[in-house]
């Protein structure tokens, strides 16, 4: 579940969070909406991702919650 935004594409058994951008207009330090820059929504969506893993290890210990989290920005050009 995240707590932190709402990512475009959102893959839980693989563990892959991919936010999407126009066409040719995805870049890690170009500036997204407000004060962020487009990378930084993938670094919020990770961490409440993984802060969720941890409550959820102390509740139901699984294997896939070893298995790290992966952001990726894209826009069909650059991954």
């Amino acid at each position: 579940m995240l707590i932190a935004g709402r990512a475009d594409l959102y893959l839980p058994t693989r563990r892959t969070i991919i936010e999407t951008k126009r066409r040719g207009q995805a870049a890690l330090d170009k500036p997204g909406s407000g004060d962020e820059t487009q990378e930084q929504p993938c670094a919020r969506y990770v961490q409440a991702e993984n802060a969720n893993d941890r409550r959820q290890v102390l509740l139901e210990p699984d294997e896939a919650t070893s298995l790290p989290w992966q952001a990726m920005l894209a826009d069909g050009r650059r991954w």
